[in-house]
C-alpha cells in the first residue's frame, strides 16, 4: 500500500512539486521508529542530565499528574507553567517524552507574556519583565461512568 501511494504521489503530482516534496519524510516513517528514539532518550536524560531530568519528573509528580487526576473524566487537561526549567528546550522534551512513555499524548504551547514591573519617571517608558508561559496540552482515555 505504502508503494502504492509513493507511486499515485509522484503521478498526480507535478515533477517540480514532487521533487520539492520528497525529502520530508511521510508519517509513517516518522513512527516507524519512534519507540526506539523514545527510549534512548530516555536513557540519555537519566544517564546525561540527570539532574534536569529529575527537576522534570518532580514537576510532572506535584503538578501534572494532579490536574490529569482532577480531569480524569474528561481526557484532557491542560497545564499552564511558568517554571524556568522549561526554557530549556530539552527539559520540555523530557517532559513529551515521560508523558509520551506514560501513555498520555501531550504537545505544549509556548507563549510570551510581558509583566510590566515600573514606569521609568523620565521617559514615561514601562519597563517589562519577559514571562514565558508553558501549556501543556494532555490527553489520555477518559472514565466512562455509563454505558449509554
Amino acid at each position: 500500500i505504502k508503494a502504492q501511494f509513493a507511486y499515485q504521489s509522484s503521478m498526480e503530482l507535478s515533477n517540480e512539486v514532487y521533487d520539492a516534496i520528497q525529502n520530508i519524510p511521510v508519517a509513517s516513517e516518522v513512527i516507524k521508529h519512534a519507540r526506539n528514539r523514545l527510549v534512548q532518550s530516555l536513557d540519555n536524560y537519566q544517564s546525561q542530565h540527570t539532574q534536569l531530568f529529575a527537576q522534570v519528573l518532580q514537576i510532572i509528580k506535584e503538578i501534572f499528574i494532579p490536574a490529569i487526576q482532577r480531569h480524569a473524566f474528561a481526557g484532557s487537561a491542560f497545564v499552564k507553567i511558568t517554571n524556568k526549567v522549561f526554557e530549556n528546550a530539552l527539559a520540555i522534551d523530557m517532559a513529551l517524552d515521560v508523558l509520551a512513555e506514560r501513555g498520555y499524548h501531550a504537545n505544549v504551547d509556548i507563549k510570551t507574556n510581558y509583566i510590566p514591573l515600573r514606569v521609568d519617571p523620565k521617559s514615561f517608558e514601562i519597563i517589562t519583565e519577559k514571562q514565558l508561559v508553558f501549556t501543556f496540552r494532555i490527553k489520555f482515555a477518559r472514565i466512562k461512568l455509563r454505558s449509554d
